[in-house]
């Protein structure tokens, strides 16, 4: 899945961010992803 944000609270909780800066993808960060007791399962 991907998620498209603005909002750094909402990305925060994604396994893995990737900024886009000026049209360009910049330094990938770590997120602090969804406790598993949140996690939904497909």
């Amino acid at each position: 899945m991907v998620l498209v944000t603005h909002d750094p609270s909402l990305a925060a909780r994604c396994d893995r961010e990737i900024p886009v800066r000026s049209g360009r993808i910049a330094e990938p960060v770590q997120g602090a992803g969804i406790p598993e007791t949140q996690a939904v399962r497909a």
